[in-house]
């Protein structure tokens, strides 16, 4: 374990190659945290409403996916502004997670807070904080990432335990060619988070399924990885290597049993994933 953090739903974990820390998100609370796993320090700070996703900026601090659209946050002052409304007119809908490409765009999904189907988008956020609704509906907006070569791109909108391929043309970032690459099979378990390695497999959080599995670029189950909590939210490649896989949990809903049960629920975990993974990329904006 790295770090027994008891959030309610620990999210996002962005690993900042400039900071050494790993970035992360505790969705209901609305906090942003730093993390540095040499010391074991932990720092947040507040934005004041729901964020589902944490990213670095290029110009400095970072950009986050919080319920009103995207803001920009300092972690050193602690200051918050919302640059980008969005959805303001779906009261019940927040952001979720997101992530940028190596363009620097920021791909960022909406959901309905009662998890009504169909209510989410997807979002393409250029660097003028241009935005285009690229994929709807969505019913749960959740883990992206992109192939090593740039040319292929991963989405899962969780309650289609669905791990859908697109082919991805980096310089418009436009979309095409939808294929599915995984059916996850479980009645329970749903896929979350994402993280794709420098093999280009890709490593898969499953929420209620206590594991994160590694699939092959062509949908083949590699490697699972079992977790002492149900509720595992996503994964993040990280280290000075980037040979370090850090993996966050929530205990949001979980009953006084099995919270008995797990009593590390919340927490963030640390693997050895045996294979190197990519550096993520930093909003332009």
């Amino acid at each position: 374990m790295a770090l027994e953090a008891a959030s309610d739903i620990a999210e996002s974990p962005w690993w900042d190659t400039e900071r050494a820390q790993l970035l992360w998100v505790d969705i209901p609370r609305g906090e942003i945290h730093y993390f540095d796993p040499v010391s074991g320090s932990d720092g947040s700070m507040s934005v004041g409403q729901p964020v589902g996703a944490v990213v670095g900026r290029r110009s400095g601090g970072v950009a986050c996916a919080v319920r009103d659209g995207i803001g920009f946050a300092n972690l050193e002052t602690g200051a918050f502004e919302l640059a980008l409304p969005i959805e303001l007119d779906r009261i019940t809908n927040r952001m979720n997670d997101g992530a940028c490409d190596a363009e620097g765009r920021l791909w960022v999904g909406t959901m309905d807070t009662n998890l009504r189907r169909g209510a989410g988008s997807l979002y393409r956020v250029s660097a003028d904080l241009a935005s285009s609704k690229i994929i709807s509906p969505v019913s749960i907006s959740n883990g992206l990432d992109w192939s090593p070569d740039g040319q292929t791109m991963y989405y899962i909108d969780s309650l289609t335990r669905k791990i859908v391929a697109w082919d991805f043309e980096a310089g418009t970032g436009s979309l095409s060619n939808s294929r599915t690459l995984v059916q996850t099979p479980d009645e329970v378990a749903t896929p979350d988070g994402m993280a794709v390695d420098a093999q280009g497999c890709l490593w898969v959080a499953m929420w209620d399924g206590g594991s994160v599995r590694r699939y092959s670029p062509t949908g083949e189950l590699l490697t699972v990885i079992d977790l002492p909590v149900s509720r595992v939210t996503s994964v993040a490649f990280g280290g000075v290597r980037l040979d370090q896989l850090f993996i966050t949990s929530a205990r949001a809903g979980l009953t006084p049993n099995q919270l008995e049960r797990e009593p590390l629920a919340g927490s963030i975990f640390v693997v050895d994933p045996q294979v190197n993974g990519l550096a993520p990329h930093r909003f332009a904006g």
